[in-house]
């Protein structure tokens, strides 16, 4: 493109002088850019208070305050920018670039948002979760032994693994019941394949070894007699009963034993009081036999000792999420109960299996379904529980690079080739969730999509407008010895030069807010959202992505008045000049 091209593009959008309101509106604009800093500024340093109570739902004034800083500081930058362009381009061209720029700024930042959260929550399940999955695909249990996981765990790409046992059970304290999957877990084994151990935020994942050091600090949930555990073939224990309230006696077939005593008595219905013989008074001073005790002077029985006071039970471990310790009101040391729907036929019939439990740590995985439902029990203690011999449910595996998935995946393969059972990566396993997310991130981004086809609609109609405007001047230059594809050139730059002014201001903005956020976080109240921060990640294939698609819209956008401009004769363009 020569120089002349470029010149007259420039004529066409450049700004003659600079609007009267311009210098008002930049002085305007400057003074909340000052205000909104002060007020982040003051958020920023201010001490939070404590959170307590109905205060965690509530957050502090200084939060508002940084709220309202950040978004006056986001208005006033805006509004700085805006009029910066206006003193370089006509108020058209900066109303088309800000269009622009505003539909690929939010179209990165909710793409990095969508990309972060993603992120998020895929960390969180391959914490919580095993990368592979190996289960009968039937879901009915099978026998783990010891030579099919020394295979797995021989397998240069695993770096462990562990047998569970799965099965739905109901967990019950005085203050509710809530249902829950019992997951029995080796739980040395099952150190190594997730990361169950550093997310327990209450007691400690060593008293699923050691249930004997788990420390009484809570009020006993449930009242139940303390057991070790329940034989699977006994029946089940009669249920506590409480003292109910004694009724207010109304005197109703009452008689007084004073009156009717005497009367049975003379009635000859009960014999005649004995009167017990006293011993004889001995004077003062008479010697007393050695085989004869006074009977002030008789010893007083000794006292019975006290008996021993009982220790405590040693019950069976379970490790349980927040939101179950929260909904059941337990914690560290408590008891609770577990009843299971595998029965067990007795002489009253069919009941359900129960199991007395003390709860030795609450763990915190950041999911709700996983903290609410997850119960976890020694597997040793699970199978008797469940009436399940030696069978386990699963073998979760752990690879030593989550990456390399397929290749994993593919050794585990071959690894339990011939002992029917079916290999399930992470990807299979929430396979849906992760279609889910993808979906609403592709809809919003089409959304978004729509915030830059209407800018390029504007560049188009403005282009058109300047192809009618100018139509002399196209019928000079062509006469003149301009060629069309010249003219062409000439007003698909004007588009082309908004568009891309835009396009890259408008991503330079997004990919700058993005890296702020990735790096501070857009602070949450945490009592009441599992994230803190909103998880922000501006992946450099979709910034790519937005460039491409916006420079195609602003690209297309241009063709048509530039054709229209080339394809006008000089004659007509003379003519509308008359006219």
């Amino acid at each position: 493109m020569s120089r002349l091209e470029w010149l007259t593009a420039w004529r066409h959008l450049r700004a003659l002088r600079a609007p009267p309101w311009l210098a008002s509106v930049t002085l305007l604009a400057f003074y909340v850019v000052l205000i909104g800093g002060a007020f982040a500024l003051w958020s920023a340093a201010a001490p939070r208070p404590g959170m307590l109570g109905a205060a965690m739902f509530v957050p502090p004034p200084v939060d508002y305050a940084g709220a309202l800083g950040v978004f006056t500081l986001a208005l006033g930058g805006v509004v700085l920018a805006f009029c910066g362009l206006a003193r370089l381009f006509n108020l058209l061209a900066t109303i088309i670039t800000f269009s622009v720029a505003q539909g690929c700024m939010a179209l990165v930042l909710v793409l990095g948002l969508m990309s972060g959260l993603e992120d998020d929550l895929r960390g969180r399940l391959l914490d919580h979760k095993a990368h592979i999955r190996v289960a009968r695909i039937d879901g009915a249990g099978f026998t783990a032994n010891d030579a099919l996981l020394a295979a797995l765990t021989n397998t240069p790409e695993v770096a462990g693994a562990s047998a569970i046992l799965e099965g739905e059970v109901l967990v019950r304290t005085t203050y509710g019941r809530q249902g829950a999957t019992l997951r029995g877990v080796d739980p040395v084994q099952h150190r190594s394949v997730t990361a169950l151990a550093r997310e327990v935020e209450q007691g400690s994942y060593a008293f699923m070894t050691a249930p004997e050091r788990i420390p009484l600090l809570g009020v006993a949930a449930f009242e139940a007699p303390a057991q070790p555990a329940e034989d699977p073939a006994a029946p089940p224990p009669p249920p506590v009963l409480k003292d109910l309230p004694e009724e207010p006696d109304d005197g109703g077939d009452w008689e007084d034993p004073e009156i009717e005593i005497p009367r049975l008595r003379a009635s000859g219905e009960l014999p005649p009081a004995v009167v017990p013989a006293m011993p004889p008074e001995l004077p003062p001073g008479t010697p007393v036999a050695p085989d004869v005790v006074a009977p002030e002077a008789a010893p007083e029985p000794p006292e019975p000792p006290e008996p021993p006071a009982e220790a405590p039970a040693v019950l069976p471990p379970v490790l349980i999420g927040r939101e179950l310790a929260a909904d059941l009101g337990v914690g560290l040391g408590d008891r609770l109960q577990l009843i299971t729907p595998v029965g067990r036929i007795t002489p009253q019939g069919m009941v359900p299996g129960m199991l007395v439990v003390r709860v030795a740590g609450v763990f915190f995985t950041g999911i709700f379904d996983f903290d609410r439902k997850h119960v976890y029990l020694p597997i040793g203690q699970a199978q008797a529980f469940q009436r399940a011999d030696d069978q386990v449910t699963a073998i979760e595996v752990k690879l030593r690079e989550v990456s390399e998935i397929d290749q994993g995946k593919a050794a585990v393969i071959a690894a339990v080739a011939g002992t029917g059972l079916v290999v399930e990566d992470w990807r299979d396993q929430n396979r849906d969730l992760f279609s889910a997310m993808f979906l609403e991130k592709v809809a919003m981004s089409i959304a978004l999509v729509f915030v830059i086809l209407v800018a390029a609609f504007g560049i188009l109609a403005t282009n058109l407008m300047s192809v009618l405007e100018k139509a002399p001047e196209i019928a000079i230059l062509k006469t003149m010895g301009c060629r069309d594809e010249q003219v062409a050139r000439i007003f698909a730059l004007e588009g082309l030069c908004v568009g891309i002014l835009g396009m890259f201001g408008g991503i330079a903005t997004g990919v700058g807010v993005g890296l702020a956020l990735g790096v501070h976080g857009l602070p949450l109240q945490g009592g009441v959202f599992y994230l803190e921060s909103l998880p922000i990640r501006i992946d450099p294939a979709e910034v790519a992505a937005v460039a491409l698609v916006a420079l195609c819209i602003v690209g297309l956008s241009s063709a048509w008045p530039a054709r229209s401009a080339a394809r006008l004769r000089p004659v007509d363009g003379l003519r509308l000049r008359d006219e």
